[in-house]
């Protein structure tokens, strides 16, 4: 009997050390699983802060952009701080970069007990349309196939406009092939094309750079890269030195200046009538003469807006836009380019055109800013533009002088805002 019970005993014994151990496997499931629970809890709260974060610094880089798109030419902007609707905070700031801006912002959220902050980057690239004295789309072709000579100076209405013969001596406005009597610094300027690039080798003296965009990458024949050297054998051997060579393509959109102007597109000018000083014109074809800007002198700092979606007509002859030298009253200079703006709103479908001269080979002298990125200029005589000249392709067989005004600059014309290199800097 004694000894049964004693059986009886130990097998109690072993019933609890299994009982014990299948509690001690149960609760350390339980830990297991409570602690990948808690794991899980603390990552998800981190993960809406870290999205969020992002979220709230994206905000503050937008905020600084609509800054500079809204103001493009301004030379600072304040740093903008704010807290999004979802409670996270955000400041920006942005410091100048070449060709544009650099922007900084943060974005610092708190989900639970976890607090994330972000920090990206990006920059802001701010277009100037009017900082290149002479550009061809698709072709840029200077008097290879005549006897006048081309070139591009740059000087300063502020400080001089007296024109002067390449010899230094001073002669009127409307003289052929001329050069500034006072030339900025540097004295030339540079040329460009997406297309085919077509000069004189003696001709390069005359410039800075010759620019051939959209060339194709070495080796390839992409039928979409338009760019190359033609004609002359001493232009293309000047490629890798005063003529340059990119892949990348110039963009010179259409300007926004015309959307109100006074004509609505549909009625043609032929130069018959004034027009009113700082005022917009949007016309069909233009005819220009000397009564339809002379209005210009008589008030001061005066500006006409002609926008264009056909034809462009500049007769020879006349010195269009200018004024009597200040050094000698026998004299005419060009006015300041910026009082006249020319400016062609087609399509690149349309087929537009602007003709320097009527086809005659008597010279032409203008002094505007010309901006017909999808017209055809063209010009049988010689050509000496004070200010700018952009134009879907350019032919001009007697030469073309492109005498570019430093304070084009600083006209208000449109300015492309483009944001580019975005990058976190940091995470947490």
């Amino acid at each position: 009997m004694i000894a049964r019970r004693m059986r009886v005993a130990r097998g109690d014994d072993g019933s609890v050390v299994m009982a014990l151990l299948a509690l001690l496997v149960v609760t350390g499931i339980l830990v297991v699983g409570l602690a990948a629970i808690v794991r899980s809890q603390v990552s998800a709260r981190h993960d809406v802060a870290f999205e969020s974060a992002l979220t709230g610094a994206e905000q503050g880089l937008d905020e600084l952009v609509a800054q500079v798109k809204a103001n493009p030419t301004a030379t600072s902007f304040s740093p903008v701080t704010g807290t999004t609707t979802q409670g996270v905070s955000y400041s920006a700031t942005v410091a100048a970069a070449s060709g544009g801006w650099l922007v900084n912002a943060t974005g610092t959220a708190t989900s639970g007990d976890r607090t994330v902050t972000r920090h990206v980057q990006a920059t802001v690239n701010v277009g100037d349309l009017l900082s290149l004295p002479l550009f061809g789309k698709t072709a840029l072709s200077l008097g290879s196939t005549g006897s006048g000579a081309s070139a591009v100076d740059r000087y300063d209405s502020s400080v001089s406009s007296d024109v002067c013969l390449s010899n230094g001596t001073h002669v009127s406005m409307g003289v052929s092939d001329t050069r500034m009597c006072t030339e900025a610094s540097p004295a030339r300027g540079d040329v460009a094309t997406d297309g085919t690039l077509t000069m004189k080798s003696s001709d390069l003296n005359n410039i800075a750079t010759a620019h051939i965009f959209d060339v194709p990458v070495n080796g390839s024949s992409d039928p979409d890269a338009t760019g190359k050297c033609g004609g002359d054998a001493g232009v293309c051997a000047a490629v890798g030195g005063q003529v340059d060579e990119q892949q990348s393509k110039l963009d010179f959109p259409l300007s926004n200046l015309c959307a109100n102007g006074i004509g609505g597109g549909t009625t043609a000018f032929t130069g018959s009538t004034a027009l009113a000083a700082n005022a917009v014109y949007n016309f069909s074809d233009v005819t220009l003469n000397a009564t339809a800007i002379a209005n210009l002198g008589n008030v001061s700092g005066s500006q006409i807006v002609i926008c264009f979606n056909g034809t462009l007509t500049v007769p020879p002859l006349v010195p269009l836009n200018s004024t009597v030298s200040p050094t000698n009253p026998l004299l005419s200079n060009p006015r300041a380019p910026s009082t006249l703006l020319l400016i062609s709103t087609a399509t690149s479908g349309a087929a537009p055109v602007v003709n320097f001269g009527l086809g005659s080979s008597a010279a032409t002298s203008l002094s505007a800013v010309i901006y017909a990125p999808n017209a055809n200029c063209t010009a049988n005589g010689h050509v000496d533009v004070y200010g700018l000249l952009v134009c879907g392709s350019v032919t001009a067989t007697g030469g073309l002088d492109v005498h570019y005004d430093t304070q084009i600059s600083k006209q208000s014309f449109d300015r492309p805002v483009t944001v580019a290199h975005w990058r976190e800097v940091t995470g947490s």
